[in-house]
């Protein structure tokens, strides 16, 4: 393995520590500067004890599975929610405000259809 493919290995490890650190998990905030250095090392640490995990300091395949596993978890929880594209799936198909038509017409319906539910 190539320093260039480590250093970007120890990135990812960094952002998702990093993620997990944002989101109110116990492990220390660190910076994604590719340097596998003391600060990673204790937040790697972290993470390991709070997954119950042997604290190793050090990224075996177990830890890298776990922290990859729950970094995409909270991206997937926090991502923004994708848009509702009614009109043969096209992005273009916006309403500017005070529009009226069709494609105000159809979000009318939808929004009754759900309201009658709750």
């Amino acid at each position: 393995m190539s320093d260039m493919e480590k250093k970007e290995e120890i990135r990812q490890v960094q952002h998702a520590l990093r993620i997990l650190n944002k989101n109110g998990e116990p492990v220390p905030e660190i910076f994604e500067d590719g340097i596998f250095g003391a600060e990673t090392e204790q937040a790697i640490s972290a993470f390991q004890k709070m997954e119950g995990l042997e604290e190793l300091g050090k990224v075996n395949a177990e830890t890298w599975n776990c922290l990859m596993k729950e970094a995409n978890r909270i991206g997937r929880e926090n991502a923004p929610p994708l848009p509702i594209l009614p009109f043969h799936n096209d992005p273009s198909s916006v309403v500017p405000v005070h529009q009226s038509g069709e494609a105000v017409w159809f979000a009318q319906v939808m929004f009754r259809i759900i309201a009658r539910s709750f």
